[in-house]
């Protein structure tokens, strides 16, 4: 049997500080808009989803509006 010799490492020797993750490393609008960490682009894909979503649901709701009455209501 062989025995390895290793040295002991803590557990957050490695692991990045409790309050830094790729949410809060660097909090300026510019690190969201020119990053290429696919963490932050996948979050702001999904904001970007929503938002649009909900753009298109209001643009909905005023041409069902319109459409209510034979003349003009909204525009």
């Amino acid at each position: 049997m062989a025995t390895a010799i290793t040295d002991a490492i803590g557990p957050d020797a490695h692991s990045p500080s409790a309050g830094e993750n790729y949410l809060t490393c660097d909090r300026s609008i510019r690190s969201w808009v020119l990053t290429l960490d696919h963490k932050r682009v996948g979050v702001m894909f999904l904001v970007t989803v929503v938002v649009c979503l909900g753009l298109g649901a209001l643009f909905a709701l005023l041409i069902r509006t319109e459409l209510t009455t034979p003349g003009p209501t909204i525009m």
